[in-house]
């Protein structure tokens, strides 16, 4: 069973880059010949009926997709952020969802999120037996709204032992959200009360316009009348019109007006120094990052609901027979939160381009202005504000050496404030989306792809699938950004959030372009049916030897680097006596 918040047939386009990932997975799987569930919820709300309730969707690509409606833990984290706490406790939920495990009889379960679901609904997969899986794509176990930072722009280094939390981003009340989510889910349906009654609405108001036409015959004839007297007051007294500006006839009326200085003509640019510009970037994204993985700070205030919340998933993923990081970052950032290292180990995951064997890029001549890309949503932390930063203070002369592009949901916000660097860019394209069908061309048209995340990015997609067409990545040394991309071999590494670090490695892509120093060692990712065959192996352990040897050793296939195994006694008598139970 794969659990996650997003409809698996929705792929990226809902649910980002986890859901996408999802969305190819599932068919690896079952094509390696396992029975897969995928189970999703905290989207539907409806009050016909009431209560929490699931439904089956058809089939996907040989799948069994349930969804849980009426949810009291909604999706996204965002829209449940104002009460965390029902993320660790709503029986209602935890009630339906064992049911279905009832149903399903699941060996094992592989949560890849816990939005719109419960840890209880965690501890129910072990009360039946199964083995649980947990992978750490992003934050959310740690931070209630996913990314770590502060209003979703600066990097957090202290939750204040939840307090910070309270005012760190604005969401909607999760009452008032499932109003609206009935609202408009029954605004959808044909032949529901609320939509009878809105058409009945719409029709009696279009009635009383038709009966008001005496009202609305008297009011156009008086406008009329009033037109006519208008036209026939202009006939006796014409209006003269006078053309813009001021005579030319003599050589006075060309004369120039001196300035009020005395100096001519005054003009005046708002230019700003490198330091001014990194200076005003810093009084909004705080200062650069360094990648080292550390516990919050401890503090003497009681524990908020936030802080409360992330000390009982802690010990939910303390209790899954298995936790898999997404890089080594994430892995030593939950363990310095809690998680027992012998509990976690890294499993990087694989990207689904890479199974189609894409043509590699040719090694074509390196001529012109550098052609650099960004792809991905236009949110603060993904690093659009920060290479604005790094080439507002950059040279003409070198940015008449680059090309850019940019691919972004949301550009809208920040595309004017690029524009104005053009000229000097060489070029500028900007879009508000795109396809993945695009993705190999965009790609294999562009010299290097900007990931320049300004938070501890577990591991973006967007690296991968540079990688797999050959593109070296321009990357922040964030997160798991520098475990995939290697300075001088694949691309070019700067500090992360630090715009001065950012502009000195954009003068390093302009001047090796063309050259023997430029990133050559590209390597294509791991693809999705390899991962699935990692991950069966796995399963595999877990399943037939639930003990010290289920958990993930060093496994040399995947060139991947794992905890050592240790014993796990004490989970297994207790996996024992809820399968007697």
């Amino acid at each position: 069973m794969l659990v996650n918040w997003a409809p698996i047939w929705k792929g990226a386009h809902v649910g980002g880059g986890v859901n996408g990932y999802l969305h190819h997975l599932g068919p690896a799987l079952r094509a390696q010949g396992h029975e897969v569930t995928y189970i999703f919820g905290g989207l539907l709300y409806t009050d016909q009926p009431k209560g929490c309730f699931s439904r089956r969707h058809d089939d996907y690509h040989g799948i069994r997709v349930i969804e849980i409606i009426n949810s009291p833990v909604l999706a996204p984290s965002a829209s449940q952020f104002r009460e965390p706490m029902a993320e660790v406790h709503s029986p209602e939920l935890v009630d339906e969802f064992a049911r279905l495990l009832g149903l399903i009889k699941p060996d094992l379960v592989h949560w890849h999120n816990i939005e719109g679901f419960s840890i209880g609904c965690v501890d129910a997969c072990r009360e039946i037996g199964a083995q649980v899986v947990y992978s750490l794509h992003n934050y959310h176990t740690l931070c209630s709204q996913v990314t770590l930072c502060q209003g979703n722009q600066t990097p957090c280094l202290d939750f204040k032992a939840g307090h910070a939390c309270s005012t760190c981003i604005k969401a909607p009340d999760p009452f008032s959200e499932k109003a609206r989510r009935i609202e408009s889910y029954a605004a959808d349906q044909n032949n529901t009360l609320n939509r009878l009654r809105s058409e009945l609405q719409r029709n009696v108001s279009g009635l009383k316009h038709e009966l008001s036409w005496p009202k609305r015959l008297v009011s156009a004839s008086v406008n009329t009348y009033r037109n006519l007297r208008a036209i026939k007051h202009a006939e006796a007294n014409p209006i003269a019109l006078h053309a813009p500006g001021s005579p030319t006839a003599t050589e006075e009326d060309l004369a120039t007006s001196p300035s009020p200085n005395g100096s001519g003509l005054s003009l005046s640019l708002p230019v700003l120094s490198a330091e001014q510009i990194d200076h005003e970037y810093g009084q909004t994204a705080g200062h650069p990052l360094d990648n080292i993985p550390k516990r919050d700070p401890s503090s003497e205030k009681l524990l908020g609901a936030h802080a409360r919340r992330r000390s009982a998933m802690i010990e939910m993923l303390n209790h899954c027979d298995s936790v898999l990081a997404v890089s080594d970052f994430v892995r030593l950032k939950y363990e310095a939160e809690g998680v027992a290292p012998e509990r976690i180990s890294t499993m990087r995951i694989g990207t689904s381009l890479a199974d189609l064997r894409p043509p590699r890029r040719k090694n074509a001549p390196q001529t012109g202005p550098v052609r650099i890309v960004f792809l991905g949503y236009n949110h603060f932390n993904k690093g659009m504000p920060l290479l604005l930063a790094a080439m507002r203070g950059m040279s003409g002369e070198d940015l008449r050496r680059i090309g850019l592009s940019i691919y972004a949901p949301g550009v809208q916000t920040i595309g004017p404030r690029f524009r104005q660097l053009y000229p000097p860019l060489a070029e500028l394209n900007i879009r508000d989306s795109y396809e993945p069908s695009e993705l190999e061309h965009i790609l294999t048209s562009h010299d290097v792809c900007y990931v320049g995340s300004s938070w501890w990015d577990p591991l973006p997609q967007t690296a991968l699938e540079s990688l797999v067409f050959g593109t070296p990545v321009l990357g922040a040394e964030a997160g798991g950004i520098p475990e995939a991309i290697h300075d001088g071999k694949n691309g070019f590494l700067f500090r992360a959030n630090d715009p001065h670090s950012l502009r000195a490695r954009l003068v390093d892509v302009i001047e090796s372009f063309g050259t023997p120093s430029w990133p050559r060692q590209i390597d294509c990712p791991k693809t999705i049916t390899e991962h699935a065959a990692e991950l069966t192996r796995l399963y595999g352990r877990m399943i037939t030897m639930p003990s010290e040897q289920a958990l993930p050793g060093r496994d040399t296939d995947s060139g991947n680097t794992h905890k050592t195994d240790q014993t796990h006694t004490m989970r297994s008598r207790q996996r024992e006596q809820a399968t007697q139970k």
